[in-house]
């Protein structure tokens, strides 16, 4: 690690995606040192995080792999280069993905060198809190004003939300992906102060991320709660509430034993003026139009699919890519574990087709029925993967398979969608409804990029 070391808060807080820094006031011509800091502190494993970096154009990294440079993850490393400043006295540093599944990150970076500003300086880098000042009709803005700067010691918030409450203006922020922070003020244009309202917090899943983003509201009865959500992949981004105290004025989370609570006493709340329908049981599809419980991977083609005597699938895409095929409907995988069950009618296939039930998301795999030259098979296909730009690099391959007639059949997908390591998809078939057959079993995928979560899908 070159001199001077960072403070160790630097390498707790990281900026990730596909980036660029443009800092200003060099002067032109001029030598810059640049030196970026990073630490993985998610993937365990070499080759899941590659990323190029560029300064001025010119390519200074190349697929570089923060834990294979470091030996491991959660220590700390540096690359230092040398550049000279732009025409117009700047130095550009640019993030992009090389090929791996997750994005870019940097956790630290320092520019110093010939300044405009009176000689050599380092650069910092700020996250500024902006105040929007909008017409009446709410469709243009009229000013802006920055009222915060965020401390380097916390890095990144986002994700503001604004509130009134007893004469206080909040602003409620996110640090992605373990940190909430709230600002307040007595006028919403500042000045404002900075309370932490949790880091790293114990989360109520095990094995899931710390609770953030989202926001507070208020109860009909006054009282206050916080709806965040956890990262808790396979199964997506869960909700999650938790109770609010209001401390000299500061919203604090009621917390169990110094975490989120797994459990907390039901809102003080009426009940809701009409049932709402469970998102379990049986669908027959006998109404007039979809429950709100389904969505469509694609904007459907309507005219290729009915209900009212059952869901009718018509091909709508002609492709031999699940991904890239229109009028595949989807239903949220309900944690820790749960089960869907589709009977197939399938006498009207042709030479060619493939309908059947999935397990969907980037990395999939899927149970079906498959028509070629004459014959029918149900079959078990896996490793239907998406890259992070979401192109298919592969349509999958087929595992094993079983010959079938009589036109009718029961597909079965058994899925456990609980953080960690079994993260199984059990897949099987039954000619009777009664007596079913495995034919397969999947891993999913917990990679946060397609944060969606795992759905079943039903496809033609």
């Amino acid at each position: 690690m070159p001199s001077p070391v960072p403070p160790q808060a630097v390498f707790q807080t990281e900026r990730y995606g596909e980036f660029t820094y443009t800092i200003p006031n060099r002067t032109p011509g001029s030598a810059q040192t640049v030196t970026l800091y990073f630490q993985e502190s998610y993937w365990t494993a070499a080759g899941q995080r590659t990323f190029n970096v560029a300064i001025n154009g010119a390519t200074v990294l190349t697929a570089f792999d923060i834990f294979a440079a470091a030996g491991g993850a959660n220590r700390a490393i540096a690359r230092t280069f040398q550049t000279t400043a732009n025409a117009s006295g700047q130095v550009v540093i640019q993030f992009t993905r090389a090929g791996g599944p997750d994005n870019p990150k940097i956790c630290g970076i320092t520019v110093t060198g010939g300044s405009s500003q009176g000689g050599p300086q380092p650069s910092t880098f700020t996250n500024p809190v902006l105040w929007e000042d909008l017409s009446a009709d709410g469709f243009s803005q009229v000013r802006s004003q920055q009222v915060f700067t965020t401390p380097s010691s916390i890095g990144t918030l986002e994700g503001a939300r604004f509130y009134k409450r007893n004469g206080f203006y909040y602003i409620w922020l996110t640090r992605p992906a373990n940190g909430q922070y709230v600002l307040r003020s007595t006028s919403p244009s500042g000045p404002y102060t900075i309370q932490q309202v949790l880091l790293n917090m114990g989360t109520p899943v095990p094995g899931s991320g710390v609770p953030h983003q989202g926001g507070m509201v208020q109860t009909q009865n006054g009282d206050w709660y916080y709806m965040a959500f956890i990262d808790a992949y396979p199964g997506g981004r869960v909700p999650v509430l938790a109770p609010i105290d209001w401390v000299s004025d500061w919203p604090v989370i009621r917390t169990v034993n110094g975490a989120w609570g797994a459990t907390y006493p039901r809102p003080n709340l009426p009940l809701p003026p009409r049932a709402v329908k469970p998102p379990t049981g049986t669908d027959t599809f006998t109404g007039t139009a979809l429950g709100p419980e389904w969505e469509w991977n694609h904007n459907p083609d309507n005219t290729r699919w009915s209900v009212g005597s059952g869901l009718r699938l018509q091909t709508a895409t002609v492709t031999n890519d699940l991904y890239q095929a229109r009028n595949t409907l989807t239903h949220r995988i309900l944690g820790p574990t749960s089960t869907a069950t589709i009977v197939l009618n399938y006498s009207g296939m042709r030479d060619g087709d493939r309908a059947g039930l999935a397990l969907f998301r980037d990395l999939s795999a899927w149970v079906g029925v498959r028509r070629d030259a004459g014959a029918t098979r149900v079959a078990f296909v896996n490793n239907l993967n998406m890259n992070g730009s979401w192109a298919t690099v592969s349509t999958g391959t087929e595992v094993t398979s079983a010959p079938v007639s009589g036109g009718r059949i029961w597909l079965r997908l058994a899925a456990d969608i609980r953080p960690g390591t079994g993260r199984q998809g059990r897949f099987s078939y039954s000619t009777d409804g009664v007596n079913y057959t495995q034919l397969g079993t999947y891993t999913m995928g917990n990679a946060w990029q397609f944060f969606m979560g795992y759905r079943y899908g039903i496809f033609n």
